[in-house]
């Protein structure tokens, strides 16, 4: 089973911060993002403009080995190779553009299940898709606009490879 489903929404986290949040693969990316699980966040390799890593949840406990890339100016992508959850090939592509004030941000997100959970999730994002895809990504871009805290630059963070 698949779902595809969109979310656009506006913070006030410039877009430079947006795509540094998205693609900081540092020791704090747990801390950016609360609901990666520390112990199955692996960055395996990191380039100037793309990564790949395992990262994933305690509850649900999901992981994924996913490859990001970042090499197009205000769109961060990301497909999984490996999953407990979903299907090789299907992925999140997010845009940001700049708005007065902050950015505006849409979320395209298109997975296929490859298991019980991932039928679980994806049938969850059939029914909330756009009201999940906003809870899981505004507050966090808020947070970060509202801290004043902008991770390093796209990618960088000094993360090393594990």
């Amino acid at each position: 089973m698949q779902a595809r489903r969109r979310a656009t929404f506006e913070t006030s986290l410039a877009p430079a911060g947006v795509v540094a949040a998205l693609t900081d693969f540092s020791e704090r990316r747990p801390e950016i993002w609360p609901n990666l699980d520390p112990g199955k966040f692996t960055v395996h390799e990191l380039g100037t403009d793309w990564a790949l890593v395992t990262e994933g949840s305690r509850r649900p406990d999901l992981w994924a080995r996913e490859r990001y890339d970042w090499s197009q100016p205000g769109r961060v992508s990301w497909r999984a190779e490996a999953s407990n959850f979903c299907a090789p090939g299907s992925g999140v592509d997010v845009t940001v553009e700049p708005r007065p004030g902050g950015s505006r941000v849409t979320v395209d997100w298109q997975r296929r299940s490859a298991s019980l959970a991932g039928l679980a999730i994806v049938l969850a994002f059939r029914l909330l898709g756009a009201r999940l895809l906003t809870s899981m990504h505004k507050p966090v871009f808020d947070r970060l606009a509202a801290e004043e805290i902008s991770p390093d630059l796209p990618g960088a963070g000094g993360a090393r490879p594990r």
